[in-house]
């Protein structure tokens, strides 16, 4: 029974043994295909780990992976070119260790990362992004970081955290650039003069600039969602706002001129309206920018009435006015210039001086205008031209013109018709050499009469010395030889005679008078006219009074001539033209005669010159200036007249002559 046990336990164990190698076997067999798998699964691990790693390694998010316990369990290429660290020396460690030993130094405001970081950390919840700016170590640039982290929930590191870090440096720049060109723009629309707004398509404001708000007398953010009816008053925002629909409507921008008043002030305002769009095209709002011209505007009328006032003294000068350039085109003629060559301005402009005057002239003309030109010096020239194919006389000023840079580009012409003063001159001339002649002839008569008086009685003497000689020699026997000499003696004591008798015959002739009625007052105004371009030049005015109703008197109408100018001239003569002076030819009739006076204030006569004016040949002026028989004739010629001249003298002051003649009734009488 023993052994029977023993037996049927050993078979049991048999039994046992083949069912545990079976087991094993399969046990084996088990864990020979746990191997397999679990190889397959590493090789499948490591192949989509390494492309994992290969993708998060390219990315330029850099990443952390921390596991419960804030250790670095992974973080990718990315991450340690932006941090400065290496992988190998970094996984396993303290994540918040490493943010305070190693990481928060490379940040701009490093307790302000850390405090963000760890508030992840405590509250293990989802944070909202934030932006830290990474700065460079000699290695790395400054870059600007977003961060953002989250928990992890699920899988092999559920309980830790995933930790981003976006590059963002090129959107802060491009903000940066955004914010300084905003800043730049919004600095320069508030320092503008004008005044800006921008309102939606229902006229309601979305913006202005300081400028227009200060207008407003409110500020700038205060303007949002109002419209005008709250500024202005209604008629004039409903115009404003009728003015911003026609133009959203047109899509078209407007210019505005318009006034109004603010402050009891008239205000001129200049508008300008343009509809804005969006991206598509469609008119959003208008936008509007207007300035205060009323200084413009009255700087312009300024301006126009000054271009007004010149233009009409330039049209109205009475001269020709023109600007030419150096190759003698017109570039300017005034209306007087263009009548006198028979058209209008614009008949001449841009026409060469060769086109309106022969060609001798216009090259004289057309060489001072170089000149004046090149030499940047003004001139004055007497030059005698031709107008309409007749010539005529101009006193021609030239002037260099400038333009705004200062450089001479033209010549200012400005030609004074001079050819009347010019035949007046001429005629002046010939007055004076008739004067002269008429000086000369008086001088030889007074000359020829003294010389046949002063001989008349010796040659009678003489005559009737002979005479009485005769006869008594004829009573005796004196020879026929003595006698016959003194009678041809007698015979050239005549031819003496008749020679004087023709000397007194020639004075009587030089001052013979054909008298008739002559009136005074027309005399006066010719030698005035005569003398007066050389009383302008001598700085005397020559005023005539009381000459209208004088009456007729009996002379000639060369000596009263004669007489008005001798006096008149002395007065010019007198003249230094260093001060303005005047002469007063007045005229008055006083007991049937007629009395002028010849008035001027040119300094007087020295005393001892008073006595000897009339003499003839008596002369202050300088030798060979004066045949001093002026004021002779004059007196012979009041003599003539029946009259009496006088002078009354002030030295230092002035002179007056006082010529007094009878009138035609006086003279009946």
């Amino acid at each position: 029974m023993f052994v029977q046990g023993t037996m049927d336990v050993i078979e049991d164990k048999q039994k046992t043994k083949a069912v545990l190698l079976q087991e094993l076997d399969s046990l084996r067999e088990r864990v020979s295909e746990l191997k397999q798998a679990k190889e397959k699964l590493h090789k499948s691990e490591q192949r989509y780990r390494s492309l994992t790693d290969d993708i998060l390694d390219s990315s330029k998010v850099g990443i952390f992976i921390l596991d419960d316990s804030f250790k670095v369990v992974w973080l990718n290429q990315a991450t340690e070119r932006y941090f400065g660290l290496r992988r190998k020396d970094v996984i396993g460690k303290d994540k918040r260790q490493l943010i305070l030993k190693q990481i928060k130094d490379i940040f701009e405001e490093p307790e302000t990362f850390v405090e963000k970081v760890f508030a992840t950390y405590d509250n293990n919840t989802y944070i909202e992004n934030f932006e830290c700016h990474v700065l460079a170590d000699g290695q790395r640039e400054n870059r600007w970081l977003e961060h953002w982290s989250q928990p992890i929930r699920s899988g092999l590191f559920a309980g830790g955290r995933i930790e981003h870090y976006t590059d963002i440096t090129k959107r802060k720049k491009v903000e940066e650039a955004l914010r300084k060109s905003k800043n730049k723009y919004r600095t320069l629309l508030e320092n503008l003069p004008q005044k800006i707004f921008l309102k939606d398509r229902n006229s309601v404001y979305v913006s202005c600039n300081e400028n227009y708000a200060r207008d407003l007398n409110i500020k700038a953010e205060e303007i949002v969602g109002r419209t005008d009816y709250e500024f202005y008053s209604k008629e004039l925002a409903e115009k404003y706002r009728k003015d911003d629909k026609r133009i959203m409507k047109s899509g078209e921008t407007e210019d505005i001129e318009e006034q109004y008043i603010k402050d009891g002030k008239e205000l001129i305002v200049h508008t300008v309206k343009t509809p804005v769009k969006d991206a598509r095209g469609n008119v959003i709002g208008i936008l509007g920018i207007f300035w205060d011209i009323t200084e413009r505007k009255q700087a312009e009328d300024a301006l126009r009435e000054s271009e007004d006032k010149y233009r009409t003294l330039v049209e109205s000068a009475g001269e020709s006015i023109t600007t030419i350039d150096e190759d003698g085109v017109f570039l300017f003629m005034n209306g007087i210039g263009a009548k006198r060559l028979g058209g209008k301005p614009e008949d001449y402009v841009g026409k060469t001086m060769w086109d309106l005057f022969p060609k001798e002239i216009a090259d004289r003309q057309a060489a001072s205008v170089r000149e004046v030109i090149n030499t940047e010096q003004g001139m004055n020239q007497v030059v005698l031209t031709e107008l309409q194919g007749q010539p005529r006389w101009y006193n021609t000023t030239l002037e260099p013109l400038r333009d705004g840079s200062g450089k001479v580009t033209a010549a200012l012409v400005i030609a004074r018709d001079i050819h009347t003063l010019k035949q007046a001159e001429e005629e002046l001339d010939r007055y004076r050499e008739r004067m002269a002649r008429a000086e000369q002839l008086a001088s030889l008569g007074t000359l020829s009469a003294t010389v046949a008086h002063e001989l008349a009685q010796p040659l009678t003497v003489i005559r009737l010395s002979i005479e009485n000689a005769l006869a008594k020699l004829e009573a005796t026997s004196s020879p026929e030889t003595v006698t016959r000499k003194l009678k041809d003696s007698l015979t050239e004591i005549s031819n003496i005679t008749s020679i004087v008798d023709r000397f007194r015959n020639f004075a009587r002739r030089s001052s013979e008078e054909i008298i008739g009625e002559i009136e005074l007052k027309a005399i006066a105004k010719r030698i005035v006219k005569l003398l007066n371009e050389n009383a302008r030049r001598a700085r005397i005015a020559l005023n005539l009074n009381g000459m209208d109703n004088l009456p007729l008197v009996y002379s000639t109408e060369k000596d009263m001539e004669q007489l008005f100018f001798a006096l008149a001239d002395n007065a010019v003569q007198a003249a230094d033209g260093k001060k303005s002076r005047q002469l007063i030819i007045n005229g008055a009739v006083k007991n049937e005669y007629i009395e002028l006076s010849f008035s001027d204030d040119c300094g007087g006569i020295a005393p001892e010159n008073i006595d000897k004016i009339f003499e003839p040949f008596f002369t202050t002026k300088p030798k060979g200036q004066g045949t001093g028989l002026g004021l002779c004739i004059v007196q012979s010629i009041v003599s003539r007249a029946g009259g009496k001249i006088r002078v009354e003298s002030k030295f230092g002051e002035g002179s007056t002559f006082f010529v007094t003649l009878p009138t035609n009734k006086s003279m009946r009488s």
